[in-house]
Parts: structure tokens; C-alpha cells; sequence
């Protein structure tokens, strides 16, 4: 509904068009029901009309295939696939296809009049703040993601396919080259495949091509915007293509002086000449680029060079003594937690720390596991390995496997295992004998190992010393903050030592055994008590708190403060800010639902922990509840790279897979966690939900189900999706069934509220009048006590109740308790919980 010039491609710029027609349609002609106005423009793959819609009058843009190349079967399938391709696309940073039609043998669309202007009329105007720069990229990429979704390629990105409207909204259009996953290949007549300077170098060396083609054509783009010229463009199509496949682009701090660290790592990084080190998925570039936009508005150091491979960011490093500088920065801001998977990485050594067996007493078991996680977080401080976390590692504790098959399920290359044995030779004196070996896993080859008999007091020189030799023996240069990492000291009272380890052992094992988080918080305020200047135990206590205050287990008002007031002694203490960061990150998260401060210390934790998956994956959950569900599943995926067997990270994967409808990658880690953990509920749970809410087939969702074990099939969680495929086929006998089979498992509050729900509704559904009220009093009995037992499900499950007084016919009462939980949680502050209290909302009003 637009006045204005409609701008559908760059058409004033010809020099790229041999094919442009000599036809042409007169103002008033009449194709179909619309209207010629004018001709706006013409190009390789057709001639754009500005036209009216007699029917619904407005103003559309119609596209035809140039009439000479009609009578070309190769051209008029590639032009009816461009419209094809374009029309099954509904994102709002592409532009709309409303219809495919022909006129006297010439094949048309009509689509989406925009008003504004193009790219390469912004990239001809005045310098585009580096802010503005960073949007347009993240629109380009989320309308690129969402074609390379649907398995479209664009195949060619360019200035004059981008387009900026009246609304300062991207729309990228023009897929005439777009090559679809499993259509017939075409080629394009009398000319190359793509705009020359634009083409990835797959693409000018006439190789397969596929969605990464696209991410280098808009990293040639995005070095356009800022340095306003094209880092391949040579005097003649010849240098251009051998530019394109050879030559390394000018950092473009040469011609803006104004530029992050950030951004230039990911043009880099999006110019790789191999597609191996290139960005793998659009969404990858997104969450960079939101890293850096994020950056920026935050004042917070950007995302460092470390965003791409070593040997593209080496080569501009001879441009002189400014970008030196500039790459030395980027090296000390390394952030790799937003990367790609591990294939963007190829060079990075994996290594996975196993537990030191304990040859003393069984009573210090825990002492050799602290020495592990010990040893296992010196060296994840270590910017270019990449360690498995601990609790991956601890899974093959006392497991007769051979190295090289464990390394081959933590996908590591090396392997550190050992043996410690802690003794009491008399008086106070305790002596530590820890014999460590390093070990190659692709022919279990010894690669170091050395034996240590020191003083309990050495303990932290002894693990400081592994961690170096383990450095040195991978040939791992270190920056300075990482040699003070490994070296650290956290404490010089060995008692205080021994509880915060004794403390974070129970933690660890807290597995929703509450009686782990008391003991756990005992322990720790004993070692602070014994050393007022402990970070590392500060930062653990007030972790621990923060939790229990979070699932609502300690109602004690002080909980919070006392969190709050760990976390600044941890702050106050920590030389090396990596714990107490997180610990921060975790109180304004869990604590006070201050999600951006959560995030800004998660990140700065992540600076000085970039190895740490829960760090890692707590930022991921943040981002999630913000609404940057991309930037989410990234972090998230880098976190379970370090933790392949931590069952929650990968629940989460699946959770945002499928609320993003990314279906194929939900079946992906579906299967993954079905590999795993055949004897959890969780992966059959989450199997038939992916089957149920794809395609609604609840047959094949209930098939799902019982393949679960037995004593899985148990679950109230699987028992809820079972009565869900049987509301799908309407057959609510069926689910009657269900549930009271499950009833006869009921263990908890919380069971039984949902139970006596279920009861109530299928009651109501079959139109069995007599227990209805009796089932809804009693799910709300049990509803209220779980809300009394606990101030966070107090307030999340106000709509649940809400459910059962509308279920009750008490409406007022129903909506009252709807709105009570959407006040809570609104949607503009926590995307997560607020689109769940939004869909209760619905429910209650339609019930």
C-alpha cells in the first residue's frame, strides 16, 4: 500500500545484464486483473512493472521473464522457481510473493511492493553508524536463516537484493538463482551463476554450492557497508574472480578507524575461502553479530578475533602497527562460547580430564574427585583447548573402557587420567602423591607423565604443575592471565580447602536431593569461616543459595540477602573474576530475575571461564528467556560440545529446537538423547512431543512412548503426553484410562495435582456430571499446597489454577488467577515463562 518508487532490485546498475528484453509492456496494459503504470526497472532475470490490483487496490510490482528468453525452457523454469522458492518463505525480512501467473506466454509474479531504498544507495550515501551496520546484518541473516531452513539458497546476496524500507525493516529479494535442496539443477544461459564480486569462491570455481555460499556472499556485504568498497573488485572480471578464490580482504580498520574487534572477526570468519572454517549456519553469524551489537550498547569489551580460524586472522597481521595492536586486543577479548559447532574450530585440541582414582582411604573419595575438577577447571581457563567438563568426564568413573573408546564418546584427542593418594604420616603433617599421565587417543600413546609426593600444603602446586606440563606437552602458548589462572592459590588453609571441596561435592550430587543443598551450604560457610578471604567457597555459597531461593526450597527471607552478600565477598576476594562472576550471574538470574545484569556477568564470567559449560548454558537459558532464542541454542550447543553427557543441556537443545520449529535438528538431538539416556524418561517424552506437535500423529507419538522401558513407562511426565495423543484423537475414554493407570504411581504433591486435574476435565469432557466438582476441589487442594510450599510455584502455577476454578464454572475467580500470573511474569520481560502464561491465559478463556 505504497505511493512511493518501489525498489525490487538495484536495475540502474546494468553492467551485469546481457539479457534484458526489447518488449515492452505500455502503461495501462491489463495483465490478469492488474494494471501497468510504469516500468520501474529491468534486470538479468526479468523486468519489474509498477502495477495497480484492480481487485483489492493496491499497488504491487510485477515481474516478468524478458520475452526472448521465453521460449527458453531452462530460463522459464528457473523464473517460475524463483517465484516458488520467494512465495514459500513467510519472513518478515523477505519480501512477499502473492501471486504466479502468465501473460501472452511471458510468466509473471506479483510481489511486495517495498518503499525505500536499496543497499547499494546506502553504501553510495553517507557512512552508516557501525550500530545501524550491525542491525542490517542481523536482519539479513535471520531472513537468510529462515530460507536456508526451508533448504532455499539464495545464491545471490548482493547490495542490490537488500533492500531497506520506509520502516527501516531489511528485505532481501530476488531469488531467480535460488537453487532449492532436491529440485533439478539448472544453469544460468550466457552467464556465470551468481554477480561477479559477490560470488563465494565455490561458486567462481564452478563447485557444488550450498546455504554457506550465501553466509560469504554477505560478509562481501557487510565489508561493503563499512568500508564502502568491495574487497574483491579488480579492474576486470578475471582479477575479480581470481580475487575472489585467492586473495585475503584489507581489514577494514584501513578504512574506518571506528570498527570492533567483533566485527572484524566475523567478516573474517564469513570470508574463510574454505567452507569448512566458514560460518556453518546463518544463525551462527546472528548470534556474533548480536554479540557484538550487545557489546557495544553495554560498553563491555567485543567479541574478539578468537571468532575465527588462526590462519585467517594471522594473515592481516603484517598491515602495520595498528593492526597488530587491534589483533593482540582481540587475542586477550577471546570469547570462542559464541562460535559455530566444532567444526568452525578444526584446530582446537580437545582434551578430557578422567577421574583420578583413589588409592587411599575410601573415606577421601572426594578428595581425588577435587583434585580432578581441580586440575579440570586450571586448565578449562585455557582459551585454546577445549576441556570436557567435569561431570562428562566423571560418567566413566570406575567403567572398564578402553581410552580410546572414551575418547571417541567425549569426541577429545587426548585424555588426562592419574592416581592420588592423600595420607596422614603423623602430627599435622599429610602428604599427596598424585601420579598423572597424559595420554594420545588415537593409538593410546603416553604423551607425559610424572609422579608427585609433596606436603598437602603443595596440593595447589602440584595440580598448578600438571596443568602446566599438560600446556606445554599439547604445545599451547598461554596469554599471562591464563599463567596466573593455573598457577592460583584459592586458599592457604587446608581445613577450609577440605570442606569447600567436601561442600561442591555435595552440590554436584544434588540431583533434586534436597538434603544435598543443606549439607552443601554447611560445608561451604564452614570453609569461609575458616578463611574470611576464601573466593572460590564465596562464590560457591552464594551459587547454592541462590538456587535453593530459585526452586523455592528455603522460603527464609534472608536467603537472598545472604546470596547477595556471598556473592560481593566472592567479588571483594577474587583476583581472577571467573567464579564470582558467575556466582553474581546466577544470583540476579535465579535471585532477583534481573535477566540483562545476569547476562552482562555470565559473560564477563565466560571472559575469564571459557570452558565452563554451565556458565555457558545459564547464559543460554538467559538469552532464551530475553527472546533471543538463536543467540540461545548457539550457547547452547557450544556448552553441550563440553558436556556430551550432561542430560539438562541437552533437554534444552531439544526444547529450543522445537519451539523454534527447527524440526530436523529436534529429531537430531531427540536421537542423540535417546543414545544416551535409554533409561530416562526425558528423551521418550520429548520424542513423542517433536512427533505430536510436527505433524499431530499420535499414533506414531504413542508408539514413541511405549518403547520406553518398563519402569520408564512410569514417568508422570510420559503419562502426560500419552493423555495429550489421546485428546488429539478425541478419544477421551481412552485417556480416562491412562490416567488412573498412572495414579497408582503418585508420589509427590505435585503428582497428584495433576492427576485429580486430569480426573476433572476428562470427567467434564465425557459429560460424567457427578465427580467433576469433587476431582477440580481436589487438583485445587493439592495445586494450593504446592503454591504454599513454595514462592516461585506460587507464582507459576497462578494460571493452573486459574484452569480449575474456570473448570469449576467460577469465571471471575479464573481470569482473576490468569492475570495474577501474567502480571507476574509479562512476556516483555521473560519470553519463556511469559509465552506460557499467555497460552494458560488462552485457555482459561476459552474453557
Amino acid at each position: 500500500d505504497s505511493d512511493g518508487i518501489p525498489l525490487v532490485n538495484d536495475y540502474p546498475d546494468h553492467n551485469d545484464d546481457n539479457t534484458r528484453s526489447t518488449v515492452v509492456l505500455t502503461k495501462g496494459t491489463m495483465v490478469s486483473h492488474y494494471r501497468i503504470v510504469e516500468k520501474i526497472g529491468a534486470g538479468g532475470m526479468g523486468e519489474v512493472y509498477l502495477a495497480e490490483d484492480a481487485k483489492l487496490k493496491r499497488k504491487v510490482a510485477l515481474k516478468f521473464l524478458p520475452q526472448y528468453m521465453c521460449s527458453d525452457d531452462d530460463c522459464r523454469k528457473r523464473f517460475t522457481r524463483e517465484a516458488q522458492a520467494a512465495a514459500s518463505l513467510d519472513h518478515p525480512n523477505i519480501a512477499g510473493i502473492f501471486e504466479v501467473g502468465e501473460h501472452n506466454g511471458r510468466p509473471f509474479f506479483s510481489m511486495q511492493v517495498i518503499e525505500g531504498q536499496s543497499l547499494r544507495e546506502v553504501i553510495a550515501g553517507e557512512d552508516v553508524p557501525i550500530e545501524r551496520i550491525l542491525e542490517i546484518a542481523i536482519q539479513v541473516c535471520g531472513g537468510l536463516q529462515a530460507a536456508h531452513d526451508k533448504e532455499i539458497i539464495h545464491r545471490d546476496v548482493k547490495p542490490s537484493n537488500i533492500l531497506i524500507d520506509s520502516h527501516s525493516r531489511v528485505r532481501i529479494v530476488d531469488f531467480g538463482l535460488a537453487a532449492i535442496s532436491g529440485s533439478e539443477q539448472l544453469t544460468k544461459t550466457g552467464s556465470t551463476l551468481g554477480t561477479i564480486g559477490y560470488m563465494s569462491p565455490e561458486q567462481v570455481q564452478g563447485k557444488e554450492t550450498d546455504h554457506r555460499s550465501d553466509l560469504f556472499s554477505l560478509g562481501v556485504v557487510l565489508y561493503e557497508l563499512i568500508a564502502k568498497k568491495n574487497p574483491f573488485k579488480r579492474d576486470s572480471e578475471a582479477a575479480t574472480l581470481k580475487a575472489v578464490s585467492d586473495d585475503t580482504a584489507h581489514p577494514v580498520a584501513r578504512y574506518r578507524a571506528d570498527v570492533p574487534d567483533g566485527l572484524q572477526a566475523i567478516i573474517d570468519k564469513a570470508l574463510e575461502k574454505d567452507v569448512k572454517t566458514r560460518y556453518q549456519h546463518a544463525d551462527g553469524m546472528l548470534s556474533d553479530l548480536m554479540r557484538v551489537k550487545l557489546s557495544l550498547e553495554s560498553g563491555r569489551p567485543t567479541v574478539s578475533g578468537r571468532l575465527v580460524s588462526g590462519r585467517s586472522s594471522r594473515r592481516w597481521w603484517v598491515a602495520g602497527a595498528f593492526v597488530i595492536a587491534a589483533a593482540v586486543v582481540a587475542l586477550i577479548a577471546t570469547k570462542p562460547w559464541v562460535t559455530g559447532t566444532s567444526t568452525d574450530q578444526p584446530d582446537r585440541i580437545m582434551l578430557a580430564v578422567l577421574p583420578f582414582e583413589n588409592l587411599g582411604d575410601p573415606e577421601d573419595e572426594y578428595f581425588a574427585d577435587g583434585i580432578t575438577e581441580e586440575i579440570t577447571a586450571r586448565l578449562a581457563r585455557v582459551h585454546n583447548l577445549g576441556v570436557i567438563c567435569r561431570s562428562s568426564s566423571m560418567r566413566f568413573k570406575g567403567i572398564d573402557k578402553s581410552l580410546r573408546q572414551i575418547g571417541k564418546e567425549l569426541g577429545v584427542n587426548y585424555i588426562l587420567t592419574g592416581t592420588v593418594r592423600w595420607q596422614n604420616v603423623g602430627g599435622d603433617t599429610s602428604l599427596v602423591r598424585v601420579t598423572p599421565q597424559l595420554v594420545r587417543v588415537e593409538d593410546e600413546s603416553q604423551v607425559w607423565a610424572d609422579i608427585y609426593n609433596e606436603k598437602l600444603t603443595e596440593v595447589f602446586a602440584v595440580q598448578a604443575n600438571i596443568a602446566k606440563a599438560v600446556v606445554s606437552s599439547l604445545d599451547v602458548s598461554l596469554l599471562d592471565e591464563e599463567k596466573q589462572a593455573l598457577e592460583n592459590r584459592p586458599t592457604e588453609n587446608m581445613e577450609a580447602y577440605k570442606f569447600y571441596l567436601r561442600g561442591r561435592d555435595y552440590w554436584s550430587r544434588y540431583a533434586y536431593d534436597l538434603s544435598n543443598l543443606d549439607r552443601a551450604i554447611g560445608l561451604l560457610e564452614k570453609a569461609v569461616e575458616l578463611d574470611t578471604t576464601f573466593a572460590e567457597a564465596y562464590a560457591a555459597l552464594s551459587t547454592v543459595r541462590s538456587w535453593c531461593y530459585w526452586i523455592g526450597y528455603d522460603e527464609n527471607s534472608d536467603m537472598l540477602k545472604l546470596a547477595e552478600e556471598a556473592a560481593d565477598q566472592a567479588i571483594r576476594y577474587d583476583s581472577l573474576e571467573g567464579y564470582s562472576r558467575a556466582a553474581l550471574g546466577a544470583l540476579y538470574y535465579w535471585g532477583y530475575r534481573n535477566y540483562p545484569r545476569a547476562l552482562e556477568e555470565l559473560y564477563k564470567a565466560q571472559e575469564r571461564l571459557p570452558n565452563n559449560s554451565e556458565v555457558m548454558a545459564m547464559a543460554a537459558y538467559v538469552e532464551r528467556r530475553l527472546g533471543n532464542w538463536n543467540i540461545s541454542l548457539e550457547l547452547q550447543k557450544k556448552a553441550y560440545e563440553l558436556a556430551p553427557f550432561h542430560s539438562w543441556i541437552l533437554e534444552g537443545i531439544i526444547e529450543c529446537t522445537v519451539r523454534m520449529r527447527r524440526w530436523s535438528d529436534a529429531r537430531e538431538y531427540v536421537e542423540k538423547a535417546l543414545s544416551l539416556f535409554p533409561d530416562q524418561s526425558m528423551p521418550y517424552y520429548q520424542k513423542a512431543r517433536l512427533i505430536l506437535h510436527r505433524d499431530g500423529n499420535y499414533t506414531e507419538a504413542r508408539r514413541a512412548l511405549q518403547s520406553a522401558p518398563a519402569n520408564v513407562r512410569t514417568s508422570i511426565y510420559l503419562m502426560q503426553i500419552m493423555v495429550e495423543c489421546d485428546y488429539y484423537a478425541r478419544d477421551y475414554a481412552k485417556a480416562l484410562e491412562t490416567v488412573r493407570i498412572y495414579g497408582k504411581g503418585i508420589k509427590t504433591t505435585s503428582d497428584s495435582a495433576i492427576y485429580f486435574y486430569y480426573l476433572a476435565d476428562l470427567h467434564r469432557l465425557l459429560d460424567q456430571k457427578d465427580s467433576i466438582q469433587t476431582y477440580y476441589e481436589l487438583a485445587l487442594k493439592y495445586t494450593r499446597a504446592i503454591q504454599k510450599e513454595s514462592r516461585v510455584s506460587s507464582a507459576f502455577l497462578t494460571p493452573s489454577s486459574g484452569l480449575i476454578y474456570a473448570g469449576m464454572g467460577d469465571y471471575n475467580e479464573a481470569v482473576k488467577e490468569g492475570l495474577a500470573g501474567l502480571a507476574q511474569f509479562p512476556i516483555s520481560d521473560d519470553h519463556l515463562w511469559g509465552a506460557w502464561m499467555m497460552g494458560q491465559m488462552a485457555l482459561i478463556y476459552i474453557k
